[in-house]
C-alpha cells in the first residue's frame, strides 16, 4: 500500500513540473494585412511634416562648450515643384515662422508656404510688391514680412499689404530685412538703410555718407538696436538714428557682407564674400580652420547648436565649433550654389538654391 502511494506521489509530481516548466505559446503569426501595412520609412512623401513644438534650448556656440561629434553623412532630398506647374527655381530667400511653415522665396515666381502638408504660393496678384523676394523676416507677432526689388509686403490674411521703396532707393543690391523686438521694421538697399516709420520709410541713419552706401546685412538686437553690414566699411550697431563702427578693419578688400547671425552666447558671425568671421567679447577672429574661405551666403543655427552654411559653389557645410562637413551636389543638393538656408524645429534643414528646394535631417 505505501509503495502504491508512493508511485502515485511520483507520477503527480512530474506531471506538475511538466505543465509550469513546458515552454510559452507561441505568438500568434502576423496576418497578410499586418505585413503589409507601410512603416514611416516606407511611405512616400514629398516633404517632411513641420511641426510647431517649443524649440529646444540651443547649446552656446564655441569651440569650447561643443563636443566633437562623429561625422555624420545626411541623405538630402530635392523638391523641384511645390505643385504641378508651380516650380521651385530660383529660390533665394527661406525662414521658418513661429507656426512652424517654412517660407521659401524665389527670384520671380513669388513666395511660397508649407505647412507641413500642402504649399501655397503669393505673387504681385495677392498683392506683393513684386515678384522677386529677396529676402524674409517673422516679427515678434509672427507676421510674415517679404522684402522685394520695389517694397516690403506684410502678410494680413491671404493678401499683403505693401509699402513701397522710392525708386532712387532701390539701387542694384539685395534688400535685406530686420523685425526689432517691439515689431520695428528696417530694410536694406543699394542706397541707404530705412526704417518704417508708420506707413513711410524714412532713413535710419543721421551721417548722410554713411546714409547713402549700400546695407547689405542687417540684425535686429533683443534691446532694439540693429546691427548693419554697411557698404565696404564693415559693421556697424545702429540706435536713436546714430551709428557705432564695430569692425572689422582693414576690410580685404571688395569684401562684401551677405548674412549676420546671433549665437544664444552672443557671438556675432558674419558671412562674406572671404569666408565667415566671428565677432566675440569685443573682438574679431577667423574661426577654426576647415571654414570656408570663398563665398559665404546664408547662416543657420541648428537645435543641435551647429552652425549651417550656405555657399556659393561649395554647397552647405555643418560646423560644430571643431569640424566641418561638406554637403555637394554629390549627396543630393540640386544645385551647389545655396542662396538661403533654414533650419526648423525638429532639425530638418532646407536649402534655397536656383535648381530647387533641397532638405536633409540634422542629426
Amino acid at each position: 500500500m505505501k509503495s502504491w502511494v508512493l508511485c502515485a506521489l511520483v507520477l503527480l509530481a512530474m506531471l506538475a513540473s511538466g505543465c509550469t516548466a513546458g515552454p510559452a505559446a507561441p505568438s500568434a503569426p502576423a496576418t497578410g494585412a499586418q505585413l503589409l501595412a507601410p512603416t514611416v520609412a516606407q511611405t512616400a512623401i514629398s516633404a517632411p511634416a513641420l511641426t510647431a513644438a517649443p524649440r529646444p534650448p540651443t547649446p552656446t556656440l564655441t569651440p569650447a562648450s561643443i563636443a566633437p561629434v562623429a561625422p555624420t553623412r545626411i541623405s538630402w532630398r530635392a523638391l523641384t515643384e511645390a505643385a504641378p506647374g508651380a516650380p521651385l527655381r530660383h529660390l533665394i530667400s527661406l525662414a521658418v515662422a513661429p507656426d512652424g511653415a517654412l517660407w521659401v522665396g524665389s527670384d520671380n515666381d513669388g513666395v511660397f508656404r508649407y505647412d507641413g502638408v500642402s504649399w501655397r504660393q503669393y505673387t504681385d496678384a495677392d498683392g506683393l510688391a513684386d515678384n522677386s523676394i529677396n529676402s524674409i523676416a517673422i516679427g515678434p507677432d509672427g507676421a510674415v514680412w517679404v522684402a522685394t526689388w520695389f517694397g516690403a509686403s506684410r502678410l494680413e490674411g491671404e493678401r499683403w499689404r505693401t509699402y513701397p521703396f522710392e525708386r532712387d532707393f532701390v539701387g542694384n543690391d539685395y534688400h535685406p530685412l530686420a523685425i526689432g523686438p517691439e515689431g520695428q521694421v528696417w530694410v536694406g538697399g543699394g542706397r541707404g538703410l530705412l526704417r518704417l516709420e508708420g506707413e513711410t520709410w524714412t532713413p535710419a541713419l543721421a551721417d548722410a555718407e554713411l546714409a547713402a552706401l549700400p546695407a547689405l546685412a542687417l540684425l535686429a538686437d533683443p534691446d532694439g538696436a540693429l546691427w548693419a553690414a554697411v557698404g565696404l566699411r564693415g559693421l556697424y550697431r545702429a540706435q536713436d538714428h546714430a551709428a557705432e563702427p564695430v569692425g572689422p578693419a582693414p576690410l580685404p578688400q571688395g569684401l562684401r557682407v551677405r548674412a549676420l547671425l546671433a549665437a544664444p552666447d552672443r557671438t556675432l558671425w558674419m558671412a562674406t564674400s572671404h569666408g565667415l568671421y566671428r565677432y566675440a567679447q569685443g573682438a574679431w577672429e577667423t574661426p577654426a580652420e576647415g571654414l570656408p574661405e570663398g563665398y559665404v551666403t546664408s547662416l543657420a543655427l541648428a537645435p543641435d547648436g551647429a552652425l549651417w552654411l550656405g555657399t556659393h559653389g561649395q554647397g552647405l557645410m555643418r560646423y560644430d565649433g571643431q569640424r566641418t562637413q561638406r554637403y555637394t551636389v554629390a549627396d543630393g543638393l540640386p544645385a551647389s550654389e545655396v542662396y538661403a538656408v533654414a533650419v526648423d524645429r525638429e532639425g530638418v534643414v532646407w536649402a534655397a538654391t536656383a535648381s530647387g528646394l533641397a532638405y536633409g535631417e540634422s542629426r
